[in-house]
């Protein structure tokens, strides 16, 4: 199942390259399939499907920095509806019309990089 998920989401560039997809590889199957997997589980909700009262989340209290794919399989660009709600400092959000993968920081790696780089600069106490 592992092997599924990394041949299907790796990049182009990634499964044409052995050594990357070897590192990709052996961190991932050091991770517990059961533990991500438990994740969606406890955020899934089980039949019968009746209303919940939602609970309320707590408010992150730390500068954030979120890249987004608005193509994204996985999570939708509607999720980033009233996000803003729920952070209390400043929230940084840059999207990317068009790409489709999860990975943000693999389809535009120099991007990402430098865009952390400023961001991380620009947070730090001085």
């Amino acid at each position: 199942m592992l092997e599924a998920l990394i041949a299907s989401e790796m990049p182009v560039s990634w499964r044409e390259d052995t050594q990357t997809r070897m590192v990709y590889h052996e961190a991932l199957c050091r991770s517990s399939l059961k533990s991500m997997l438990a994740y969606y589980q406890q955020n899934y909700p089980y039949p019968p499907y009746t209303y919940q009262e939602p609970q309320s989340p707590s408010h992150i209290e730390a500068p954030v920095l979120q890249f987004h794919g608005l193509e994204d399989k996985y999570l939708l660009a509607s999720g980033l509806n009233d996000t803003w709600k729920w952070i209390a400092r400043d929230w940084t959000l840059i999207t990317f019309p068009g790409v489709v993968g999860h990975n943000i920081h693999h389809h535009a790696p120099e991007f990402t990089r430098q865009a952390r780089i400023e961001w991380l600069a620009w947070h730090t106490p001085t």
